[in-house]
């Protein structure tokens, strides 16, 4: 009974390490000039375990782009977000490592907001930012959204949730 249970408790342990197949599943790892943006896959890792399979980037040093702080040019940018009623127009200013005008602006979401003019900004410390106008359709969904920058080389940032529709 000693060596049945050994043997299931070891074949547990086997599987928990890994073994098999050592290629990388489809669609991760890449490096190179790959740009496409997959899917994130979950990796535990202790502290000093060896991984084989997964190709793991693990950026270094200062992102050299980052949405930090959003909100209506009139107005302050915070690092909060802010709020849009149905059916304004206005436009926003964000702030942050790396942001220019030549960025492309998404809101997530249905396509009830529509961007446009986008153009540098640098806040009075000196901080650079870019500002676009936005028009809410008058039946926009309400709710969160999340603002996605997206630089010419295919780096991408979001002010997550920072931008909610009300009525």
């Amino acid at each position: 009974m000693r060596l049945l249970a050994l043997g299931v408790l070891l074949a547990i342990l086997m599987a928990a390490c890994g073994g098999g197949d050592s290629s990388p599943p489809p669609g991760n790892g890449g490096g190179g000039n790959d740009t496409t943006i997959h899917t994130p896959v979950t990796v535990a890792v202790a502290d000093g375990q060896a991984v084989s399979g997964t190709n793991i980037t693990v950026p270094s040093g200062t992102p050299s782009l980052n949405a930090e702080f959003l909100g209506p040019l009139s107005g302050n940018a915070n690092n909060t977000g802010d709020v849009v009623h149905r059916g304004e127009s206005m436009s926003v200013v964000m702030f942050g490592t790396g942001l220019s005008g030549s960025v492309t602006v998404t809101i997530s979401g249905p396509a009830d907001i529509q961007v446009s003019n986008i153009v540098t900004r640098t806040a009075r410390d000196g901080t650079p930012g870019v500002s676009f106008d936005v028009v809410v359709d008058p039946n926009a969904a309400l709710g969160a959204r999340t603002v996605f920058l997206q630089s010419g080389n295919n780096q991408l940032t979001s002010f997550t949730g920072g931008w909610e529709v009300i009525p």
